[in-house]
């Protein structure tokens, strides 16, 4: 892992006390009046699919640019699970992108389940605008997009994006939630 993902340590704490097992837009009220359509736009250009060397893959969100390097929000479990992978980030163009590890949170079972990775490209793409998850209530209205596993017909795996919408159903207040997840969600994943 590089130490270039020294600039992250402030993202632990923008997530303490919250749940990153998918790309989760939750609309403040002024956002309200986007339509799910709306919403699936900005959510598309954000998300990528990270694949790795052994076949595994996961969903991560675009956070910032750099230059042409952008840093991918994802799951240490995406990320940081095996060494010596190799990862590919596909965009929603279908361009394909080397990646690489900047940073992995997960440290003890109740950190935040997080990692940072990154990618170069010229192309210039949106990054998602972090926010504070301490005001969600249960019953807030969400948004999930990502890249779930499918089997086919043939019992292939796929990965495809889906686009969920739900409903917060049980926030977490636990200063360390277990395995880092600490938001509890109605839409499908």
């Amino acid at each position: 892992m590089s130490q270039s993902g020294r600039g992250l340590d402030w993202l632990p704490g923008v997530f303490a006390g919250t749940a990153t097992v998918a790309i989760v837009i939750s609309l403040p009220a002024i956002a309200l009046a986007k339509t799910p359509e709306e919403v699936y736009e900005i959510a598309k250009t954000r998300t990528v699919l990270i694949k790795n060397s052994s076949g595994g893959w996961g969903s991560g969100v675009i956070i910032s640019r750099q230059g042409k390097i952008y840093n991918v929000l994802t799951n240490h479990h995406v990320a940081c699970g095996q060494q010596g992978l190799s990862y590919t980030i596909f965009t929603y163009d279908d361009k394909s992108h080397p990646g690489k590890v900047l940073r992995c949170f997960m440290q003890q079972t109740n950190d935040p389940d997080l990692a940072v990775v990154s990618f170069e490209g010229t192309d210039n793409y949106p990054s998602a605008e972090l926010a504070n998850s301490d005001p969600v209530r249960i019953g807030a209205e969400i948004y999930v997009y990502g890249y779930p596993g499918y089997l086919n017909n043939d019992s292939e795996i796929l990965a495809e994006p889906q686009f969920s919408r739900g409903h917060i159903t049980s926030p977490s207040k636990l200063s360390k939630p277990p395995s880092g997840y600490g938001l509890g969600y109605s839409a499908v994943t």
